[in-house]
């Protein structure tokens, strides 16, 4: 059977204390009160850059790969039929 810890016959001895009193702390820095923060300013509902560039760009980059000449397959598409 296991002995039951909370049972244990001698608690730990406490810490020590210290032969003299400790140095009072002392402040190393000061640190200002907070100013109120001035309003952010005001955004419009703008698109951001990129996306505007997606919306532009996207719809190009797949014209431009239908359209393009070669590889000569013109009209072996998955509509071909065959």
């Amino acid at each position: 059977m296991l002995p039951n810890p909370a049972a244990s016959p001698s608690a730990p001895p406490p810490p020590p204390t210290p032969a003299w009193p400790a140095p009072a702390p002392q402040v190393r820095f000061h640190v200002p009160v907070n100013q109120p923060l001035a309003e952010a300013p005001v955004h419009h509902r703008t698109a951001k850059t990129t996306t505007t560039m997606l919306i532009v760009t996207v719809p190009a980059v797949i014209a431009a790969a239908a359209l393009r000449p070669g590889r000569g397959g013109g009209g072996r598409g998955r509509s071909s039929g065959s």
